[in-house]
């Protein structure tokens, strides 16, 4: 592990870890898409370790949240996502060997993507949505965390079409992150993909990723909800042209 390394992961964390706090999503999809970007790691290192800094940074931000989660919604979306991780690991490690380049323009349309859809913020529905239609999007967010780590685009558009407060939401989404990051670190260590790099970067990084939740929670920016939303999912947008095109 180098010292390039370390440096490019910590700056890159700070930021992800600030906006996670203050917005509830985008940590992965930040870390992986300026990662891979820069050239500092490959996609399946990456994921581990946004996964286990992510599981810390999660653990955070819920303090004092726990009462704010829809646990109806939680329990249905995590059935179909814990499954759905080892799918999308099956393809990660399919891609990884046979084309990186395929697997990056994947990942530069999924932040595109999930760029994309939140810029216009959706208009939450008068009824909330059936059980199927939670379980399907648990399990499509399980593909993108088994594959990158970055569950985030297809519950995020979900759930923000519900009926539910702004804060239920926010925590409903941490609470089914935390299972995501936590499931594929069990894997990949039952798989014996994990290295003892991934280990030591985590553990170094960790106080970064303690500072950045701290100062989302305790210094938010000083404009409102949709502007921070906005500037969060325009970041991914910029991000994830390169790595397409």
């Amino acid at each position: 592990m180098t010292l390039e390394l370390l440096l490019g992961f910590s700056a890159i964390l700070l930021v992800a870890s600030y906006v996670q706090s203050v917005a509830g999503f985008a940590h992965g999809l930040i870390v992986m898409g300026s990662v891979t970007l820069l050239g500092l790691a490959p996609v399946a290192f990456t994921a581990v370790v946004i996964s286990m800094t992510g599981f810390a940074s999660i653990l955070m931000a819920l303090v004092g949240r726990r009462g704010h989660i829809n646990e109806r919604v939680f329990f249905r979306a995590c059935l179909g996502l814990v499954p759905m991780l080892l799918v999308g690991l099956g393809l990660l490690h399919l891609m990884d060997q046979s084309s990186s380049s395929i697997l990056q323009r994947i990942l530069g349309a999924v932040i595109l993507l999930g760029g994309g859809l939140g810029m216009v913020k959706p208009h939450p529905k008068r009824k909330r949505a059936t059980n199927w239609q939670d379980f399907v999007a648990g399990g499509l967010s399980g593909i993108l965390g088994g594959l990158f780590s970055t569950s985030g685009p297809p519950l995020i558009y979900h759930l923000y079409r519900q009926p539910d407060r702004v804060d239920v939401i926010r925590s409903t989404l941490l609470a089914i992150f935390l299972i995501s990051s936590s499931s594929r670190i069990v894997l990949v260590i039952l798989e014996g993909s994990f290295e003892a790099n991934m280990l030591y970067l985590s553990i170094l990084t960790l106080p970064i990723v303690a500072l950045g939740t701290f100062l989302g929670r305790k210094f938010p920016p000083p404009f409102s909800e949709r502007g921070m939303r906005r500037m969060a999912f325009g970041l991914l947008m910029v991000l994830g042209a390169p790595l397409l095109f």
